[in-house]
């Protein structure tokens, strides 16, 4: 039998999705084996991943196993469906050994699956699916990490490595307005519902080995990654300072109003001003019409490639990062970076921090900096050294290419 063959009949064996439960077939488990078997042997043309994505088998039979699928003799099925929407949900960047494809046709195929993944990001954001993520981490952090088994280590690895995969996934482009909720803003809101982050925290409080420390930094830098440090920073205050305004101001109808002699309101009344006039020429009527707005088909072009662009999300969802970052501050940064200083991806999650010009307090990186809090000579020392090793392999790179 083909692969192609066998990927579609193997689909097909898991079971459907009635409206209400998931109906699991007899050979479900089997189905799953064989599907994880080809995605690890698959060719470098990711045939047998994009067919799996091509056929919805992530929003119309994982997501559904792992939500409705909750009795002891499912645990087989649970595991292995985990470990297949893990490996599915992989950035395409890490698919092709984290480097671009230059050929032609592996390009398209590096594209078809970002396309595929951006349009699952939705499905994913699931709340029920993080409340099942939850109740699966959250038995296993109240065992010592000394006396966890192997099927322990193995859910707090997927788990979290899923949850980072599901926030990587870029966010379609969309020809609206920055304020409108994107794919990412309902990620993160199904991560505050089903109180995930209170996990990441204690994860990162409690942290015991460089993985777990790589799989937080990366979770917290990629929840914050169309975010700005500044307008996270301000977000509560521009709430206080515009209500205050509203609390100042004079109503619209108060005060004195003044009719306007020998000019014909609307109907047989009589035209009303509001405000004092030195001369009739002063009377205007369009004073607080809407501006014209430029047509968006003739408004500057945006650079959607650019992943430096922020996304202005909701309130709700800014003060939650707002506080979520202050937590982390508070109870795992500390903890954390020290540990983290000799991994890679500490560099980008360190020199995002300095972004944040008030929610990151000296007092709070005291233990970090090791220097007092009054100083930032180490801090400088670590930047300067930081870019010149850059310098270096950026240098080292374009060698190589040539």
């Amino acid at each position: 039998m083909s692969s192609f063959n066998q990927i579609q009949t193997a689909c097909g064996a898991l079971g459907y999705f009635d409206g209400k439960t998931y109906l699991k077939d007899d050979d479900c488990e089997d189905a799953l084996r064989i599907l994880l078997r080809c995605l690890r042997y698959e060719n470098e043309r990711k045939d047998a991943r994009l067919q799996m994505l091509e056929s919805k088998i992530i929003e119309n039979d994982l997501i559904p196993i792992l939500i409705h699928l909750n009795s002891k003799h499912d645990a087989k099925i649970i595991h292995h469906a985990l470990k297949l929407l893990v490996n599915l949900t992989k950035p395409p960047l890490v698919c092709f050994d984290g480097k671009l494809p230059k050929d032609v046709t592996l390009t398209n195929v590096y594209l078809k699956i970002e396309s595929h993944l951006q349009k699952t990001k939705t499905n994913l954001a699931n709340e029920k699916l993080f409340d099942f993520l939850v109740d699966k981490v959250q038995p296993v952090l109240d065992i010592n990490w000394l006396d966890r088994s192997d099927e322990d280590d193995f859910i707090l690895h997927a788990v979290f490595t899923l949850v980072r995969n599901i926030l990587s996934i870029k966010s379609e482009r969309q020809i609206s307005e920055e304020s409108d909720i994107n794919a990412h803003d309902l990620v993160l809101w199904s991560i505050h519902k089903s109180n995930m982050e209170n996990l990441i925290l204690f994860c990162g409080n409690k942290a015991q080995g460089d993985e777990r420390i790589m799989n937080i930094l990366e979770i917290v830098v990629l929840m914050l990654r169309e975010q700005s440090a500044q307008v996270l920073a301000y977000t509560g205050e521009q709430q206080a300072k515009k209500q205050r305004e509203k609390n100042n101001d004079r109503s619209t109808f108060g005060g004195a109003t003044y009719i306007m002699c020998n000019a014909k309101g609307i109907g047989e009344n009589q035209l009303i001003c509001h405000r004092p006039l030195q001369s009739l020429n002063a009377m205007e009527f369009d004073r607080e019409k809407r501006r014209f707005r430029r047509p968006k088909n003739r408004a500057p072009v945006k650079n959607d490639l650019d992943d430096s662009q922020y996304h202005h999300s909701a309130l709700g969802i800014r003060l939650f990062l707002r506080e979520f970052c202050l937590a982390f501050l508070d109870n795992c940064y500390n903890i954390l970076m020290p540990r983290a200083r000799v991994l890679a991806f500490f560099s980008d999650f360190y020199l995002y921090t300095q972004l944040f010009p008030k929610i990151v307090r000296p007092d709070l990186l005291s233990t970090f900096f090791s220097i007092n809090v009054n100083k930032d000579s180490d801090s400088d020392l670590y930047r300067k050294f930081y870019f010149q090793q850059e310098l270096k392999s950026i240098i080292t790179d374009h060698r190589k290419s040539l």
